[in-house]
């Protein structure tokens, strides 16, 4: 439903009112964030670590208090120190008042983002998780898609604020995808008639550049896509993130890299077809979507930033899932380099001292990858690992002893990847076009290119990859 300025202001249960601004954009709000931050202000959580079942201590507050308690930086390093410590378990125990605020809350929220923009009109999206197509048609198999979330994570009131959203401020909740689907779907919509006025705008003018022409496009563009989430910055337009005090963020179609100091490292920030090579590199471990072997936001970044054009890009990238995969494979040698780098010290090649060892060590490794083939991923399929009670996967084989190997040509994987990253530009339907392919006279060029090489290169047998 289109809340606009000429329609019920929405006081149903509240006596405030949006402000909107005649003649604003059309603001297209990913809701799913506003709903769950809503209703965990309602939760009052106790987190509770145990020692072979008896009590350690109890922390009261968000998960955040409990990760400070502890010292560590996120759940990454929580769960890390869980399955070091199989006699330490973790439990969670949650109260929910809502005392009247929560709608309240939420309605404030969109208000805000209202007031920010300068909106004229607004559409709020949910999404109905359990119907997704990329769940349904099985696209995941490396990595279970959003396997690392727990369903216990969820607040208690969630479910009731979703139901304000849609019964009280029209929130359109999406069936079969999700809601960052059908925001980058409008707004693409509304990015190809901004380019289409933004061409006439220069019928009378020297013929634009593609930088020149999107700019007016830009300016022209009726929608403004509001999100937390970095994902659908790929698609070109006005963008805002509602946790960021930056403003309203111009988006091109092959958008851009940097780097952004951010206390001692690096994070790598992108947007436009560019971001979305990005993230074919690095994954997205919110959603649990692999990323290249031994590959950061540095690496990523030197990789994209010299690129220019969607193919230039795009090549950069496959040649990386080429060169990452065989950093892989030769990943799963070490116990035999190490057994290499004993032999050279026992027969005084090597000195016996660590700087000496490590060094004969990476020597031999990179020889390793200078002369073995490359080759396909492999992997074995989430579904053969244990699902923990909380619905997350957890790396316990169930079958040890029988386990299949799956290899993925380059191509498929990074098909795969991709078509659990992209925003659609295609609803769902029964043809499959909603599917990302990658382009096939690119990819064939890059496989040309590492066949070659491997002309003179020899096949290797890998290691365990468990």
């Amino acid at each position: 439903m289109l809340i606009a300025t000429q329609e019920e202001q929405y006081d149903l249960d509240i006596d405030d009112i949006f402000e909107f601004t005649t003649g604003g954009p059309l603001l297209l709000i990913d809701a799913d964030p506003i709903a769950y931050s809503s209703a965990s202000a309602c939760d009052k959580a106790t987190h509770i670590l145990s020692l072979n079942g008896s009590e350690l201590f109890t922390v009261e507050g968000g998960i955040t208090a409990l990760y400070n308690h502890l010292s560590f930086k996120d759940y990454r390093e929580f769960n890390k120190m869980l399955e070091n410590n199989p006699d330490i378990t973790y439990s969670k125990s949650v109260d929910s008042d809502d005392s009247g605020n929560m709608f309240h809350t939420i309605k404030a929220q969109v208000k805000k983002l209202i007031k920010r923009t300068g909106a004229g009109s607004v559409k709020l999206y949910l999404t109905d998780g359990a119907t997704n197509f990329r769940v349904t048609e099985n696209i995941a198999t490396i990595l279970k898609y959003k396997g690392n979330r727990s369903s216990d994570a969820k607040p208690k009131m969630l479910g009731k604020a979703r139901d304000y959203m849609v019964d009280q401020l029209g929130a359109i909740m999406c069936v079969g995808y999700e809601a960052d689907d059908l925001l980058a779907f409008e707004h693409r919509k509304a990015w190809s008639q901004a380019v289409q006025d933004a061409q006439l705008h220069f019928i009378d003018k020297d013929e634009p550049t593609q930088a020149e022409l999107e700019e007016v496009a830009i300016d022209m563009s009726e929608t403004i896509l509001c999100t937390i989430d970095k994902d659908i910055k790929m698609v070109a337009g006005k963008f805002l993130n509602p946790d960021q005090d930056i403003g309203v963020e111009r988006i091109t179609s092959f958008g851009h890299v940097f780097l952004e100091e951010k206390a001692k490292s690096k994070k790598l920030r992108f947007c436009g077809y560019v971001g979305f090579m990005a993230q074919m590199l690095l994954g997205d471990a919110t959603d649990n979507i692999p990323s290249l072997y031994n590959l950061g936001d540095v690496k990523a970044y030197e990789i994209l930033k010299d690129c220019k054009t969607d193919e230039e890009a795009f090549k950069e990238m496959y040649r990386e899932v080429h060169r990452s995969i065989l950093r892989k494979h030769v990943s799963t040698l070490k116990d035999d380099v190490l057994i290499k780098v004993d032999k050279a010290v026992e027969l005084g090649q090597v000195k016996d001292n660590k700087s000496a060892r490590d060094r004969c060590r990476k020597k031999m490794t990179d020889k390793l990858l200078s002369i073995a083939s490359y080759g396909d991923f492999q992997y074995v399929h989430w579904d053969e690992f244990v699902l923990k009670e909380d619905g997350t996967v957890s790396k316990e084989l169930k079958d040890p002893e029988n386990y299949l190997v799956n290899h993925l040509s380059p191509r498929q994987y990074i098909t795969e990847v991709g078509r659990l990253l992209y925003m659609l530009d295609t609803l769902p339907n029964e043809a499959g076009d909603h599917l990302w392919v990658p382009d096939d006279k690119w990819c064939t060029s890059i496989e040309n290119e590492f066949a070659i090489e491997n002309l003179d290169r020899v096949e290797t047998n890998w290691g365990s990859l468990v």
